[in-house]
């Protein structure tokens, strides 16, 4: 076999196993998502969010008002309180961390609803420091009712 053709079949051979290798890569990671494993969001939570493995009902308030919009699709917001004897709504505590679906984003001073479709679930808590020392809330998302 002559020294070119030797040469040709191992760049040929070099680059086949190169794409092989990159595709069974990417297959094994793809499948790392599906099998619930750490996905590439779940690995990127910002510090001082901590995720529940289940989760639980929030019954203090349906409805929260933005008070400063913290990440790309989460917001600390204030609950809604109805004032005794009025109609009056007043929003003051507790203040939470609303996720966003992919589908809204969210602005200072929002009223946000809950859709009537839906529940608010606890789904973890956010530790953050203000100008008083350190603060926990839970963060909440809107969930289908079943």
């Amino acid at each position: 076999m002559s020294k070119g053709l030797s040469f040709i079949l191992g760049i040929v051979t070099g680059v086949l196993l190169t794409l092989g290798f990159f595709v069974i890569k990417n297959y094994t990671a793809k499948q790392d998502g599906v099998n619930g494993e750490t996905t590439e969001k779940q690995a990127q939570l910002p510090d001082g969010v901590t995720m529940l493995n289940e989760p639980i009902p929030f019954t203090e308030a349906k409805n929260f008002k933005i008070l400063q919009v913290v990440f790309e699709d989460a917001a600390l917001a204030q609950s809604e309180k109805r004032l005794e004897y009025t109609n009056l709504t007043h929003y003051t505590d507790p203040v939470v961390l609303i996720l966003a679906d992919q589908k809204n984003s969210f602005y200072d001073d929002q009223i946000i609803k809950t859709p009537v479709d839906c529940e608010v679930m606890q789904v973890g808590t956010y530790n953050y420091q203000t100008q008083m020392g350190w603060k926990t809330v839970p963060i909440v998302r809107f969930v289908k009712a079943r």
